[in-house]
């Protein structure tokens, strides 16, 4: 036996052993490390994901000013937030910090003494990047600290810190459990593979399901319903002969839950209202949560067209009779239903969302409990409904655009602010008006939607106008469905406080019908609106019928006259005298008064005589994009002596 052979043969292969364990050392090491990394990241994607459950939700960029802080409506409305949250074991704390290291919200659970950050804090601050701490004990609880830079104001200034406790607990088990599989990595690579596949499969799924259902009720969410829909319709699984129908549910009254008992009393009553729902049709039926207080019901295989609204009254009568409890107060909920039979009432999937919407409102506004769709009654051709298919389209893509129209003061000219008009840049029909597509969101579900995407465009243009040296006052108009549903308050104040824009820059239009429709109830969210310093126009005076009783205590500021008393004035003497007493009545109530439809210069002089404030027409401009407003104030400021003799007279009409 050669000897030196052997010895060699047993350092080569201990040798290679040494490399292999040193390599598989080196390899969990690295592996633990991104598996560190990888912890390290969730704990800060948890951290965001809990911020944005509850400070981004309370807490705007004022609060963090030196003279800010928080409301007692904020503290609560973030005590009840951060208690849910640990609750459900999610959270251990949270403490919001300023960027100069004091404290502007802590949980119950703060220390009443820590008001300001340490120094080796503070600099995380204008570190700019989430950071995650060392674990440590707290509050009698294992957990770790993640501190995110907070930029309340979307400006990229950081003005603030996040502070957020979780729990160490799932830290420790998520590492303890990847170093097992990590080991057994080393042993096994087959197994390691056909668990990581396992639970690749099950994250997939996992995301699958959440990207087609309601986070909040669990149920099918809006995308994942019209894919059902679609797919029943195109398989043939509905037919003439086992008829299937769409069902469109919405509370009536919910909106008072929220602002009574606020919003997680109005969730859990959802999550309730939810299972009713899913306990009055059949295993097969499909039910979905379409966003707000809207659900759906997809109902397949029915004997016949009858037994679509047999299931429908059965579902309002069980929700009638339902008593929810929620914080320990029973409540009684109603709906209204809309139904549509599929195929006989609809066959393309746009047009049986659009039907099913009309039957529903048409339940609402006559009371009855359900509507079924009737063709008789709806005013809608197939153009139109094509044409609210891509209404909803168009306002998920960002395809509508608003254009200005300056509004002058009469005497000397100066621009006072400008009226916002919503447009649509259709892909193919061109530039729509309002008055080709408000119509069918005022009779559908879409108006809500609409009105938002335009104050919420109204007012970043504003703020950007602002932030640019020219503070606009911006004017947009509320339908009346708008001005007495949702909560047009809170939507309002929570869009100023994003693009941060003052409130005196922006004014709500209404007209003389949505005050009638419901003076209370008008005069109820105006005066919400007038509180926080939003100015409000009656649009269209003299048109309507508006009681003098409600417009001497309505919070108004402003009278717009209606065009028709102002296209003929000149040589109407009967149309002076009309103006004059609208001009007069306004001015009496301390209210500032606005003529619209002004196109010549001898209407604009006889205004100006007859004691109006301001003027709005043609005359003075065309409503323009957005883009162009500041160059078209330039210029006009720069030639603002004699300005109605410089404009041509026109007699074009308003679009």
């Amino acid at each position: 036996m050669d000897v030196r052979r052997v010895v060699r043969s047993w350092y080569a292969v201990a040798a290679l052993l040494g490399v292999l364990g040193a390599g598989t050392l080196f390899g969990l090491a690295v592996l633990r490390r991104q598996a560190e990394y990888r912890v390290r990241g969730s704990a800060i994607e948890t951290a965001s994901v809990v911020a944005a459950l509850t400070v981004h939700r309370n807490v705007s960029e004022i609060d963090f000013g030196a003279a800010g802080g928080l409301t007692s409506t904020e503290v609560a409305d973030l005590d009840a937030d951060v208690a849910a949250l640990i609750k459900d074991r999610r959270l251990v704390g949270l403490e919001v910090w300023r960027s100069d290291g004091f404290l502007v919200y802590a949980d119950r659970g703060h220390p009443a003494g820590e008001t300001t950050l340490p120094a080796d804090q503070l600099v995380r601050v204008n570190a700019s990047v989430p950071w995650f701490a060392a674990h440590a004990t707290d509050r009698g609880l294992a957990t770790a600290e993640v501190f995110l830079p907070y930029d309340a104001g979307t400006d990229g200034v950081v003005d603030g810190l996040v502070e957020v406790l979780i729990p160490d607990a799932d830290i420790n088990q998520e590492l303890a459990s990847t170093s097992r599989t990590l080991y057994v990595l080393a042993g096994s690579l087959v197994a390691v593979s056909a668990l990581g596949l396992l639970r690749l499969r099950r994250r997939l799924v996992r995301r699958e399901f959440e990207a087609t259902h309601d986070r909040l009720t669990g149920l099918t969410n809006w995308g994942g319903f019209r894919d059902a829909v679609r797919a029943a319709i195109d398989s043939h699984a509905v037919t003439r002969d086992r008829p299937g129908a769409v069902l469109l549910v919405d509370l009536d009254g919910f909106k008072s839950v929220n602002d009574t008992l606020g919003h997680p009393a109005g969730d859990a009553l959802l999550c309730q209202v939810g299972r009713q729902i899913q306990l009055s049709v059949r295993p097969q039926d499909l039910v979905a949560r379409l966003g707000g207080d809207e659900f759906a019901i997809l109902l397949t295989g029915l004997a016949d067209p009858a037994s679509a609204t047999a299931i429908a009254t059965q579902m309002s009568d069980r929700l009638r009779a339902a008593s929810f409890l929620v914080q320990g107060i029973g409540l009684g909920i109603e709906a209204s239903i809309g139904v549509l039979v599929v195929p006989a009432q609809g066959t393309e999937l746009d047009v049986v969302l659009s039907r099913v919407d009309v039957a529903m409102y048409r339940a609402k506004r006559t009371g009855a409990s359900v509507a079924i769709y009737d063709e008789a009654l709806d005013h809608h051709d197939v153009r139109d409904l094509s044409l609210l298919g891509e209404l909803r389209r168009a306002i998920d893509n960002d395809e509508l655009t608003l254009h200005y129209q300056p509004k002058a003061n009469a005497r000397d000219h100066r621009i006072t602010g400008v009226e916002s008009l919503v447009r649509w840049q259709h892909p193919t029909r061109g530039l729509l008006a309002p008055d080709e597509f408000i119509p069918l969101a005022e009779s559908t579900g879409l108006l809500g939607p609409l009105t938002q995407w335009v104050l919420a465009r109204a007012i970043a243009d504003a703020a950007l106008w602002e932030r640019g040296g020219m503070p606009l006052a911006v004017a947009v108009n509320v339908s009346p469905r708008s001005l007495l549903t949702g909560d047009l308050t809170t939507t309002i104040i929570d869009l100023l406080a994003t693009h941060g824009l003052s409130s005196r820059l922006l004014e709500i239009e209404v007209t003389e019908t949505a005050i009638m429709t419901d003076p209370d109830g008008a005069s109820r969210v105006l005066r919400q609106l007038r509180a926080v310093g939003i100015r409000i126009s009656i649009d269209d005076f003299g048109s309507g019928y508006t009681s003098l009783a409600y417009l001497k205590t309505l919070p108004v500021d402003t009278l717009k006259i209606d065009r028709i008393f102002i296209t003929d004035l000149v040589a109407d003497d009967r149309g002076i005298a009309v103006t004059q007493s609208i001009i007069d009545l306004g001015h009496r109530l301390g209210l500032t008064v606005l003529a619209e439809g002004v196109e010549t210069t001898q209407t604009w002089n006889q205004l100006a005589a007859l004691g109006c404030d301001e003027i709005q027409g043609y005359l003075l401009a065309h409503p323009m994009p957005a883009e162009h407003i500041e160059g078209w104030i330039t210029t006009y400021e720069h030639a603002r002596t004699d300005l109605p003799a410089q404009h041509p007279q026109t007699t074009t009409t308003r679009t």
